[in-house]
This record gives structure tokens, sequence and C-alpha cells, in this order.
């Protein structure tokens, strides 16, 4: 893990943070399993589709000269089936590391978990994604969408900074967060132009905050 490498420390320092990121690594297993799993899918149905072009050729052909592409189709056929024996079997390495991973984490954070209802619910949310073949569905979609993994981020963003002496935000969102508020605060007593600002929309146009 790069964090470990530059900063050694920090994950030892935050504990929590490092959890984090152990529930979004196994959400991202669980995502490349399901990208094998829907790329075996579709090579398979291209493979199904050249073998059954493969024994028309086979079933057309009768004269000696055809029969070298019957046995050449038939070769190909024999490779075709050793091809997606492989692809299956990388997609089930890749289900059986997310699975291994998942009951790693369990298994060290299992104490914790009985006693904090909040790591317990973020693991069971990790976990979850593990229910779905399709990770696009509205129930787990917004678990691998910028804003969520971006919270995970901030935290270890924000943890290197208090690591080196320094604040754990930046000025720039320390002054974003301050004027954000100021804006709620100004709208709800009741200052019409207050509610006209947008903090976001106003400065951050060319960001990804």
């Amino acid at each position: 893990m790069i964090c470990n490498t530059h900063y050694p420390s920090v994950l030892k320092d935050h504990p929590e943070v490092e959890f984090k990121l152990s529930c979004r690594k196994f959400m991202e297993l669980v995502k490349r399993a399901q990208i094998d799993t829907t790329k075996s899918i579709s090579n398979h149905h291209d493979d199904d589709e050249y073998e059954a072009q493969s024994l028309q050729v086979s079933k057309n052909n009768h004269d000696q000269s055809n029969k070298r592409t019957t046995a050449h189709a038939d070769l190909d056929a024999s490779n075709n089936s050793k091809n997606k024996k492989q692809k299956l079997n990388q997609t089930l390495v890749t289900l059986q590391d997310a699975i291994k991973f998942g009951n790693t984490l369990r298994t060290r954070y299992g104490p914790e978990l009985e006693k904090n209802k909040s790591m317990n619910s973020e693991l069971l949310t990790a976990f979850s994604t593990l229910a779905y073949t399709d990770l696009t569905d509205k129930a787990v979609a917004y678990l691998y969408e910028i804003p969520y993994i971006e919270t995970v981020v901030s935290e270890v963003n924000s943890a290197i900074l208090e690591s080196i002496g320094k604040y754990p935000n930046s000025s720039i969102e320390r002054i974003y967060r301050q004027v954000s508020v100021a804006i709620e605060e100004l709208s709800l007593g009741g200052n019409a132009k207050a509610a006209l600002l947008d903090p976001k929309r106003d400065c951050l146009k060319d960001t990804n905050i």
C-alpha cells in the first residue's frame, strides 16, 4: 500500500482509517470479480457462436480438402474450451480472493465489531456488495461513486497531514467549510441574498472537490 510505504506510521496511529481502507479494498475486489465474470460470460457467448460456425463448416463440407478444415475447426473448438475453463478459473480465483479477504477482516476486527456498531455497520455495508450481481443497482451503486470514495480519501489525507505536523485539512478546505457554514447561518437567519450564494458552484467550478 502506498500509504504504508511513504507514511508507515499513519495507519498504525489511525486504525479507524485503516479499517475504512480495508472495507474499500474489499469492495474493489468484489468489483474486480464482477468485471471478470462479465467478461467471462461475454467471451463464453462469443466462443459458443464460433463453435457453432465451426460445426456448420464441418457439416457442410465433405471432400478431402475440407476434411482439413473440419480438423482445424475441431482443434479450434478444443482450444476455445480450454480458454473458457481458464477464464472461469480466473473469475473464481478473484471471487475467492474477495471472500478470503472478507473473512480476514471479520476475524481481525471481530471483538471491535461487537462493541462498535458503526464499524459493524460499515463492514456489513461492504459485505452487502457480494449479494449483487450488478453493482450499478441503486442499493449499492453509491458505494462506487466518487463522493463516497472521496470521504475515505479525505480521511487518509487528513491523517497524513496530521502525521507531518500540519492541519488535518488544507487551508482552502477550511475556508470553504467556514464560508459554507456562514452562508447556512445567514440563510437560516433570513438573509435572502445569502441563500443565493453557492461556494461550490461559484468558486469550485473547475475542481472535483
